[in-house]
């Protein structure tokens, strides 16, 4: 097991803040979740925590999401006057799995390393 510095779980507190923020408007919150969702992903990984798998799938979701989201948005989007179907935006939705997916990683591989700290054991001082 692997002892878990403070910057990384810092850096799990700060991506898991900024996922929340960036929530709040999913399109241009996007410019604040990606970075997010990298840090989230690059904090697990370098803690060594079982959850990076977990993290890295949902940036990788996200990513896709994300990147259909601004192509969508740089063609001039869906529906009305475009002459495209609501359904050009499917793959756009994949940013709320993704984001799901991060969030779930960043809390888990927050519980986990809790208590891996550098400098706190598991034992009392009974």
């Amino acid at each position: 097991m692997r002892v878990v510095s403070g910057r990384h779980r810092a850096m799990m507190i700060v991506g898991a803040v900024a996922l929340a923020v960036g929530a709040l408007d999913p399109l241009e919150g996007s410019l604040i979740l990606l970075p997010a969702c990298i840090l989230v992903a690059l904090a697990a990984r370098w803690a060594g925590s079982r959850y990076e798998r977990l993290s890295n799938v949902g940036l990788a979701v996200f990513f896709v999401g994300f990147v259909a989201m601004w192509a969508i948005t740089a063609i001039g989007g869906v529906g009305g006057s475009t002459g495209r179907s609501a359904w050009w935006a499917l793959p756009a939705v994949l940013v709320v799995p993704g984001w799901l997916l991060v969030v779930a990683g960043a809390v888990q591989a927050l519980r986990e390393t809790k208590g891996r700290r550098a400098g706190v054991s598991g034992r009392s001082a009974h």
